[in-house]
């Protein structure tokens, strides 16, 4: 092998990656702020007759950060002589979010024990109930909502405003009893079966 086809291979080895563009948006790390900061002053004393604008597109080509954000960061520090970092706003957990499965259970529950003490299931009922257990705390409106994801409905009945499940829920549920009670009258045999069970054998 030739040394000028060798000189080639090592200059194609050693050939730096391009440089990665920061993400539109993504708050830049207090490390690289440093490094700007670094950089804006290294240039400056070096070239100090150089423009504003050549630093700028200096360090933007070199670390690949915006020039505006890179503009920000200079005129703050010149201002406060210190490298503040951005501050990253926490993302608020939605009702969603605080309401696992077990939380929505014992909402779902609160609605029925009202029903079964003959009361109208009103959000305020229901709110004040929730509002008392342990759970996540949730405001009126977003309980509303859960409700709404719970399969609830909301319906009138006179001049209250109740929170009902859904027809054919509420009809099976009706069609269930009914028949436990009449088999139970008839002295039948009641057998509970779980539905990990049904189709055994079958």
């Amino acid at each position: 092998m030739s040394k000028a086809s060798s000189s080639s291979d090592e200059d194609a080895r050693y050939v730096p990656s391009p440089i990665k563009k920061h993400k539109m948006g993504k708050a830049i790390s207090e490390e690289v702020r440093i490094r700007i900061v670094n950089m804006y002053k290294s240039i400056t004393m070096n070239e100090p007759s150089i423009s504003v604008r050549q630093i700028r597109k200096q360090i933007s080509d070199v670390l690949g950060v915006g020039e505006r954000s890179i503009q920000t960061i200079i005129t703050t520090y010149k201002e406060t002589h210190k490298v503040v970092a951005s501050k990253q706003k926490r993302k608020k957990k939605s009702f969603r979010d605080l309401f696992d499965e077990f939380a929505k259970n014992a909402v779902r529950r609160h609605v029925h024990s009202i029903w079964f003490r003959r009361e109208i299931p009103t959000i305020d009922k229901i709110h004040q109930t929730v509002s008392a257990d342990s759970l996540p705390s949730i405001s009126r409106t977003n309980l509303f909502h859960l409700l709404k994801d719970l399969d609830f409905r909301y319906c009138k009945r006179s001049r209250n405003s109740a929170m009902a499940e859904k027809n054919e829920i509420f009809d099976w549920r009706r069609m269930y009893l009914e028949n436990i009670k009449k088999y139970r009258e008839e002295g039948r045999h009641i057998y509970f079966l779980d539905e990990t069970w049904v189709n055994a054998g079958g």
